[in-house]
């Protein structure tokens, strides 16, 4: 048995040596070929091995493909027997070096030993001496490779015979520890990273060393965990009518819950679970109350992944936003309770084909009379419907002598419940039927059961007998149901993610691809296997700071360490501290210095993942604070036996900004005032002038709902306002809240600078702007009308308007002394200049002086004033005993990255005393 093939160059290829006989000839394949123009021979032996092949023996290294040996590796459609075993074995129930996928293709999984036998279509052109004119079909029967070696005319079972095939071993080795990713315990992979693959978006992952989750009989457990950390989790929650008051919850601005997509969402929630946790109403009871993960992406880093599983924090959270007096509090709690308890592992999906598996449940019951017997064939012939498998009970009912027997239907004295290999063959007291339950975890519907081997006996006696004179029965409940064999990969219902549960460490193989479901992997994509180590070292990573994603006003903010540890987190043991800046800005990296504080008491708690501000009115809160985390194994827990109990490093210092810089970071004139668009429309509002807004009259309304109707400029004097009252409260002194309070006074000192500057430079210019967009000198003037002179004019625009016309008043909100909208209506006069030069929009079709209002929200003009309220903010500063004022850099986080900065307050004071007396000269 011997081919050509052309593999760049032809290649002679002889299959064995163990065929040839003393009738035929040596074993020797001889090639012919041309040679100058001349046809040529040459006769190679061929020999089972060699100084350069001493023996059917290669090496793989784990995480490869185990390829077949040529030359049978060069025939199409083989056949392949594997005995894999470890030769370290280091979990007893996961020895098997082989890996098997999909496509028949074998994999190194681990280290160890393991051998294949294989065997090959028969050929044409290819002669089994021995067999004579009976050959072997071809293409249709198969060859075992080197099978023949110690037999004499073998015959053609023993050709076919693969168990009797010269084995080909194959040594598994790891990969050098250098060129292998690595992951640490409690560390959670999601995106590629550091060499380590990505797992988040794979059409199938599944971990096929240590102990897959599919192997039936793995006991240990596996040093990672592949979980699904984002698909929603549910809790069944009963609602007859009114959601809203049957669990105390009010909508509305000031309600403690609002509809999104048709889901209910809530107010008082800490940021980190607030737009993850929703009650969907319409769905069915037992998906009512849901929670979802979330992986948060930063391109400017600081990614962080929340997990479906509620901390025991959240949970505590959950249940308190019902009110006590609300008339279904119970079943919330109940909910609260059940919801997200565990992260969520994919789902199995089966990989082989079902096959019958039978059943069997003995039983034994006995009967006081004939009827009874009766009573119970008669149940047990006509109701075999399957119910909850709650209602179940299996009964064998005893008693000494038949004295004093009782109905072994209704009133058993003896209870037994029969477990049988994953279905149970009992008795349903309440409906009175015998029925079989269902094997839930398959989903599988049974195929038909019948009673047999029914029996009568005496019960004295205990001959049997025939069934009028039987007092007991003994028998056999036979079925068969379809099983499938356990599967070798995952179907995740949303993303996967990968977790150094803590139980070990070591060699971790992962098989991408691998799920033979067509309508999950497609079947032309690669499988792959990834080889990765897990360390015996603790992960550090960050802290990431979650602010309300439905209330930019909200003063709650949730840091979060950026790993979720779900619901191993109480195996882990956190430390909390916290510092602010010193005064000129900087701040003292040394943990253990008096510069920190314990943020928690006790300082060292279990599960404390993270931690929630703006609880209370607390100061520390409202301004820029500085937190770190560390921790440790939990004493007693699989983590610590792996990793000990010693500390990790301290995390990067990261920024809490307080409330007030919080707030207007979030709510500026270059971002939308609401980011649910679902529920409110966007913000056309897109000049500055437009988004300053109204004069402040006194304070608005500090809730979500109003961002959208306040200017920023009402807004921004208001939360001053309320930090102020703050500090004053708090009896001043306070470094960290005057910072607030000086950036506030600059950001509204800003403002009144840009009002200034579009006054100062209306004045100056005199220009009339044409629909071409060049400015014309026109002999009209743009509030004529409403001064004599274009000199009037300049000096209203500069200074503002005089007492010499009665109305309008000079104290009259929003316009004050400064010009009005010029809708005076003059045919040639002011309006048609006016509308021009200001660009005035029409809305909803019309023109009129509110569409200018809306344009220029505080009229035109007095350029003094608006300077002068730039700096009467700073002075109002200067004035307050409580407040302490130092010059120095400030802090800010952009995005998940703490920055200093300097907005040179100072600077922008002497410019607006600067400008106002500019405008005064």
């Amino acid at each position: 048995h011997a081919f050509l093939k052309l593999d760049g160059d032809y290649v002679v290829w002889a299959m064995r040596n163990d065929l040839n006989t003393e009738d035929t000839s040596e074993p020797v394949v001889l090639a012919q070929y041309s040679k100058n123009g001349k046809g040529a021979m040459q006769a190679y032996r061929v020999v089972t091995t060699s100084l350069a092949y001493p023996s059917f023996t290669n090496t793989v290294v784990a995480g490869s493909r185990m390829i077949i040996p040529g030359p049978v590796g060069k025939l199409d459609g083989l056949e392949s027997k594997y005995n894999a075993y470890a030769t370290l074995v280091s979990f007893t129930n996961d020895v098997n070096v082989v890996y098997l996928d999909r496509k028949g293709t074998a994999w190194a999984r681990r280290d160890g030993a393991a051998s294949a036998r294989y065997s090959y279509p028969m050929q044409e052109g290819f002669y089994c001496p021995s067999l004579g004119d009976n050959q072997l079909t071809v293409g249709k029967d198969y060859v075992g490779w080197m099978n023949c070696v110690n037999i004499q005319n073998p015959s053609k079972e023993n050709l076919k015979n693969i168990d009797t095939a010269t084995p080909w071993n194959w040594l598994s080795v790891w990969p050098d520890e250098d060129g292998v990713p690595t992951m640490k315990v409690a560390q959670v992979l999601t995106k590629a990273t550091q060499g380590l693959p990505g797992v988040w978006n794979a059409a199938s992952m599944a971990i096929a060393y240590p102990n897959p989750a599919a192997s039936s009989d793995a006991t240990a457990p596996s040093v990672v965990d592949l979980i699904d950390p984002t698909v929603a989790q549910s809790a069944p929650l009963a609602i007859d009518g009114n959601f809203t008051a049957e669990y105390g919850f009010t909508l509305g601005a000031s309600g403690t819950c609002f509809l999104r997509k048709g889901k209910y969402y809530f107010t008082r929630l800490p940021p980190s679970i607030a737009d993850r946790f929703y009650i969907d109403t319409n769905a069915d009871i037992s998906k009512r109350m849901n929670l979802i993960g979330q992986l948060v992406e930063k391109e400017s880093g600081g990614s962080y992944l929340e997990l479906n599983v509620l901390t025991d924090a959240e949970r505590t959270a959950l249940k308190a936003i019902c009110p006590a007096t609300a008339p279904k509090k119970a079943n919330w709690d109940a909910a609260v309770t059940a919801l997200a308890t565990s992260a969520v592992i994919p789902s199995v999906r089966n990989s082989t084909a079902p096959f019958e598996v039978e059943c069997k449940s003995y039983f034994n019951y006995i009967f006081p009379s004939k009827k009874a017997r009766d009573k119970w064939l008669d149940l047990i012939t006509t109701n075999a419907v399957p119910v909850m498998a709650s209602d179940y009970v299996h009964y064998a009912v005893t008693s000494s002598n038949g004295v004093g027997y009782v109905d072994a239907v209704t009133t058993p004295v003896a209870t037994i419940e029969i477990a049988t290999n994953k279905w149970k063959s009992l008795y349903q007291p309440s409906k009175q039927r015998a029925a079989k339950l269902y094997y839930d975890l398959s989903g599988l519907a049974a195929l038909i059961g019948d009673w047999d081997e029914l029996s009568g006996y005496d019960h004295i006696t205990g001959a049997k007998v025939a069934w009028v004179d039987a007092y007991y029965v003994t028998g056999c409940f036979k079925w068969k149901v379809q099983d499938s064999m356990p599967a070798t990969t995952y179907m995740p219902q949303d993303h996967y993610a990968l977790v150094a549960n803590g139980s070990g460490s070591g060699w971790v193989t992962l098989i991408e691809n691998d799920n033979p479901d067509e309508s999950v992997v497609n079947p032309g994509l690669p499988v792959s296997m990834h080889v990765i180590r897990v360390k015996p070292e603790l992960y550090l990573d960050g802290i990431a700071v979650l602010t309300d994603p439905l209330n930019k006003l909200s003063e709650r903010l949730t840091l979060l360490y950026r790993t979720p540890l779900g619901d191993a987190a109480n195996d882990y043991e956190f430390e909390w501290k916290y510092a602010t800046p010193n005064t000129d800005g900087t701040l003292s990296t040394d943990k253990d210095s008096a510069a920190w504080t314990d943020k928690t008491a006790p300082a060292v708690q279990a599960g404390l993942t993270s931690i929630q501000l703006g609880e209370t009115s607390a100061v520390q809160d409202y301004v820029n604070t500085y937190y770190a985390m560390r921790y440790r194994a939990k004493e007693g827990t699989l983590a610590a036996a792996t990793v000990g109990t010693g500390w990790t490093d301290w995390t990067d210092e990261q920024l809490a900004e307080g409330w007030v810089q919080r707030v207007l970071n979030s709510v500026t004139p270059f971002a939308q005032r609401v980011e649910d668009f679902y529920s409110n429309p966007s913000d056309i509002s897109f000049t500055m002038l437009e988004q300053i807004g109204r004069p402040y009259q006194g304070d608005v309304a500090l809730n979500n709902d109003n961002l959208s109707e306040v200017g920023l400029l009402e807004l921004y004097q208001t939360i001053f306002n309320k930090a102020e009252s703050i500090l004053i409260a708090a009896g001043g002194e306070n470094v960290d809240l005057s910072k607030q309070l000086i950036l506030a006074t600059t950001r509204m000192g800003e403002f009144y600078s840009l009002l200034g500057a579009e006054a100062y430079s209306d004045a100056k210019n005199p220009l009339i702007a044409s629909a071409d967009g060049e400015p014309t000198a026109a002999g009209v003037f743009c509030f004529a009308n409403q001064v004599p002179t274009l000199l009037d004019e300049e000096l209203a625009l500069l200074r503002g308007r005089t007492s010499a016309t009665q109305f309008p008043k000079l104290t009259a909100a929003p316009y004050f002394n400064r010009l009005l909208w010029n809708f005076t209506k003059g045919i040639t006069e002011g309006e048609v200049a006016y509308v021009n030069n200001y660009g005035i929009r029409a809305r909803d079709g019309v023109m009129d002086v509110n569409c200018a209002a809306a344009q220029y929200p505080q009229g035109h003009g007095d350029a003094w004033g608006h300077y002068l309220s730039a700096l009467t903010g700073y002075y109002r500063l200067l004035r307050n005993p409580y407040v302490d004022w130092t010059a120095s850099m400030t802090e800010m986080l952009m995005d998940q990255t703490a920055i200093n900065v300097d907005y040179q307050d100072e600077a922008k004071f002497a410019d607006a005393a600067v400008k106002l007396a500019q405008v005064g000269l």
